[in-house]
């Protein structure tokens, strides 16, 4: 901290924040930024759901992953609230909001493309939770239950 003409001068806010601004070297510190933040971001979004009237019962919450290419190591994540399940596509992550319980389930959490390929050629290496959401998937499971909970629902 300094003082200059009576007046407080901050320098470590300045300095913590260009630290927190600071470009990533690579794409996973990116992600894990984004992705570190996720437990909170889902709170605040069912919270935000269930607040708004607009949804009644359970609703999904569906994240979606975007890297930009023209942005050197930076990843988005997009959060669509819906009432019904959506397809299983790759670079998602669903949760379901059970309202009964006021609680968040995962449903599926799908790689994009070129990850998917590593999963399938060496399975022993990553987690297998997240190898079986793709082994579901290939094998159409994942779509079976979106169509059968959305079904569920209508009913």
């Amino acid at each position: 901290m300094a003082i200059k003409d009576g007046k407080t001068v901050i320098l470590t806010d300045v300095a913590n924040e260009a630290e927190k601004n600071k470009p990533h070297n690579t794409i996973q510190e990116a992600a894990f930024d984004v992705f570190g933040n996720i437990p909170m971001m889902l709170e605040e979004v069912k919270r935000e759901a269930k607040d708004s009237g607009k949804y009644r019962g359970d609703f999904f919450i569906e994240v979606l992953v975007r890297i930009e290419k023209f942005a050197i190591n930076t990843v988005h994540p997009y959060v669509n609230v819906t009432k019904t399940c959506p397809n299983p596509h790759y670079k998602q992550c669903v949760y379901r909001y059970i309202k009964a319980k006021d609680e968040l389930e995962l449903l599926w959490l799908l790689p994009d493309q070129a990850h998917a390929a590593f999963y399938r050629v060496g399975p022993e290496k990553f987690h297998p939770v997240n190898v079986q959401y793709l082994r579901d998937h290939d094998a159409g499971k994942l779509q079976l239950l979106a169509n059968n909970i959305n079904k569920s629902y209508k009913e």
